[in-house]
This record gives C-alpha cells, structure tokens and sequence, in this order.
C-alpha cells in the first residue's frame, strides 16, 4: 500500500501543476469561461471578466445600501439609501434632531432615480433633470418642521454626502406620514411599493421604530 501511494503523489503533483499552468495561459490569451454584461449608470452596457469581483461587488453594495425599485408608468423607478444601523452616530443625531433638515454624517444622501416623470406625494418629478432624455436623478432629504410634519424634500444634486444638501437646487418638497411601528428596522431601509388597481404606489423609509411614508406614481 505504502509503495502503491509513493507511485500516486508524484501523479498528482504532475497533474496540479497541469492546472496551475492553464490559468495563467488563458489569462494571457484574454480567454473567459463567461461574460457578465453590467450596465452602466445610464445604461450603457460594459462588459466584465467573470472573476468573482463583480458578485463580490455586489454583496459589498447590498451590505452597505438599501436598493428598492418598482415599475411605475413603463419606467423603472429606484431609490438608494445607506443602511445606516441604529447603533451609529448618524442614529444619536436623529433622536436628538428637533428641527430642520436631518443630515447624515456618514453616509451619502438619499438618491432616486426615475426613468419616466413620477408623483411623489404632490411634488412632480421629472426625468431628465440632469441630462435630458436620460433618467432623473436626484437626492431626498427628510425635513422635520416646526409644528412636527416631516416633509420630504427633492433636490436637484444626486451624488452628495449626507452633509452637502444646497437648498438652491431643491426641486420642491412634499408632506410625509410619520407613524411608530413594533419591531422595527435595525438600519435605515427603503421600500417602493408599484401602483396597483388605480391605486397610487408607496415609497417607504423606515428606521428603527420610526416610519415615513408618501404616494408615488406615474405623473399624468
């Protein structure tokens, strides 16, 4: 037996050494075993070896980002915001937060994108606002007022941090129900529910036991 496996180990030695040859020759010769086609932001496909990075990319991207997104008027509508967990200093300032606009220190603003002219609440959203033809791109922002309402509020700016809101480039702002819900969200979380039945959709934000939520639909 002893020698029967002295006669087998310099066989596999071979044979991983056959392996480990042919991944650097397929690299060199630019081959891939699959293609993944990724789309970028406006659409534009690329296209992306199958190493693993683009899977990974994405687990890392769900980890950290709360992505929710509904057909609404023959678009594609998608609101993105930071999982921002309870245990964190942006938490300790929205308990302390009394009034005005709530920002987020570490983490980049609420965005939405849109590829048709949407209603959130009473406030028309258009798409092309950052290029016309393409989606629209913008950033929310929660907003408590002086006699309790929380409004959200739509700004023209997409890609900022929680602390760079430009009141200048708001497009408009409209009320949201703020309601205290048992067993609620570890970390800020989105939802967009489609229109159904003639009923308008819902957008959601939840957060703790805290919930904020507004109509969304097709505009007409």
């Amino acid at each position: 037996m002893a020698g029967s496996r002295g006669r087998r180990l310099p066989q596999v030695a071979a044979l991983l050494l056959v392996v480990a040859a042919a991944g650097p020759a397929a690299a060199q010769s630019g081959e891939t075993v699959e293609v993944i086609e990724k789309p970028s932001k406006e659409g534009e496909g690329r296209k992306l070896d199958a190493s693993g990075l683009t899977n990974t990319f994405a687990v890392l991207v769900n980890a950290t980002r709360s992505i929710d997104r509904a057909e609404i008027g023959g678009g594609s509508v998608q609101v993105n915001a930071g999982r921002i967990p309870l245990m964190s200093l942006d938490w300790q300032s929205f308990l302390e937060h009394e009034e005005g606009l709530l920002e987020f220190q570490t983490f980049a603003a609420i965005k939405l994108r849109t590829e048709v002219d949407i209603m959130v609440g009473d406030l028309k959203v258009p798409m092309g606002n950052v290029s016309p033809g393409f989606a629209g791109l913008y950033s929310l922002w929660l907003r408590l007022d002086d006699d309790g309402q929380w409004t959200l509020v739509v700004n023209n700016e997409p890609d900022i941090w929680g602390t760079m809101h430009d009141p200048s480039k708001d497009l408009g702002e409209t009320p949201l129900d703020h309601s205290m819900v048992e067993g609620g969200k570890s970390s800020l979380t989105i939802d967009i529910e489609p229109p159904e039945g003639g009923s308008p959709g819902t957008l959601k934000l939840s957060w703790g036991e805290h919930r904020w939520q507004t109509t969304v639909a097709a505009a007409g």
